[in-house]
């Protein structure tokens, strides 16, 4: 699993660097796309709890932005030591340098959907609550 996650990031700052004359940290842009991820992935999980308990409240109280924001950074840390801390994402790099374009291929259509669907899966998630809510 943990080895799927670096290979995002690895794909992510591949498809970031393309873009030197923009983006001068791709490290960075890598990695903020994959914590903004796991937070939709987190708040969809919350959601399809919520739907198969049948819950009319929600599990996690109304909270503030403030609290939205203090629970993404608790989220992102782990994500920051694991991929960044003391230039971590140099052996990513290596780890996955050396792969066939063939596996390019579809190992960048597997990180394409997984984001794609993350982003999908959210917003059906929220429109299912709604749905249960009105009933």
């Amino acid at each position: 699993m943990l080895r799927a996650y670096k290979y995002a990031f690895y794909r992510l700052y591949r498809f970031q660097s393309r873009w030197k004359w923009w983006d001068k940290t791709p490290q960075f842009t890598a990695f903020l796309q994959l914590a903004v991820t796991t937070w939709l992935n987190v708040f969809f999980l919350l959601e399809l709890v919520e739907l198969c308990l049948r819950r009319r409240t929600p599990l996690l109280p109304h909270l503030s932005k403030t609290q939205v924001l203090a629970f993404c950074a608790l989220l992102s840390v782990p994500q920051y030591l694991f991929l960044l801390h003391g230039r971590r994402f140099k052996e990513i790099l290596r780890e996955f340098r050396k792969e066939s374009p063939h596996q390019r291929h579809v190992s960048g259509v597997a990180v394409l959907l997984y984001i794609a669907l993350s982003y999908v899966l959210l917003i059906a998630g929220a429109f299912a609550r709604s749905a249960m809510m009105a009933h």
